[in-house]
């Protein structure tokens, strides 16, 4: 009888190489079942960025005011329709009770929800946020204080999906 050895060695390395390919293939699909389900999605994306949360006053000489102004800048590649745009902000976790309904200055003006005091920069005119731009909120006085966490989810209106979110210390 011939020495059959070598056979089970080969097929096990071909098994071995098959599942391997198999679960490359499965961990592949998990990682792109996002943008495989919703092409656009990966377009949505942008990546808003607070670039500061002031609490002194804009008056001279600038006393502490805890005046609780916050800019955003768009970072991403694309324009965005900043009217389907809305945004949670929170406040060491916890949401506040103001909710930024749309970010179009013009939309804004009738809505102007409670504890927001007024919305504008370049995002907010016009109908995009595009690359570059910057959009400054301005809550109520003591909103935030040095040390609170600020979150700001930015939310796509119509769709609900989440385009950014960036946290920053007060």
């Amino acid at each position: 009888m011939p020495d059959e050895s070598g056979v089970s060695a080969t097929i096990a390395t071909v098994l071995m190489i098959g599942i391997m390919v198999v679960l490359a293939a499965a961990v592949f699909a998990l990682l792109m079942q996002f943008a495989v389900l919703d092409p656009a999605a990966a377009s949505r994306f942008q990546y808003l960025r607070i670039t500061s949360v002031d609490h002194l006053s804009e008056i001279p000489p600038h006393p502490l005011t805890y005046d609780s102004r916050l800019t955003l800048i768009h970072r991403g590649t694309g324009d965005l329709a900043n009217r389907e745009l809305r945004a949670v902000i929170l406040k060491n976790g916890i949401p506040i009770p103001t909710e930024i309904p749309t970010f179009n200055g013009h939309d804004f003006i009738p809505v102007h929800p409670p504890g927001i005091q007024w919305i504008g920069g370049d995002g907010t005119q016009g109908g995009t946020w595009s690359p570059g731009e910057e959009v400054e909120l301005d809550f109520a006085d003591g909103t935030f204080r040095p040390g609170d966490l600020v979150t700001v989810r930015i939310i796509h209106g119509p769709t609900s999906a989440l385009v950014s979110e960036d946290s920053v210390r007060a």
